[in-house]
């Protein structure tokens, strides 16, 4: 089993991922300009390239999904906090 502490900094990583993750999908989603230049302007193989909402929209579901795993894995650590503060017989 993982000690305490292990368990404690994988629940503060998957709160900071949580935090800055759901912060960068929703400044994506609303257009904010400075978030950086993630997206394409030129398609592979001459073809041209998807337009930008389909692309924020891509984005903005990947960074979602990455969120569920940061979740799950925080929650997984806090269960795991809370079954070592149980006494154990």
């Amino acid at each position: 089993m993982l000690s305490a502490g292990t368990l404690t900094a994988l629940a503060g990583f998957s709160a900071f991922g949580v935090l800055f993750l759901s912060l960068l999908a929703i400044l994506i989603k609303s257009g904010y300009p400075y978030v950086g230049e993630w997206y394409t302007t030129e398609g592979v193989g001459g073809k041209s390239a998807l337009p930008l909402a389909d692309q924020q929209e891509s984005v903005v579901r990947a960074i979602w999904q990455a969120v569920f795993v940061y979740l799950v894995l925080g929650g997984l650590s806090m269960i795991g906090l809370a079954v070592r503060k149980i006494p154990s017989r």
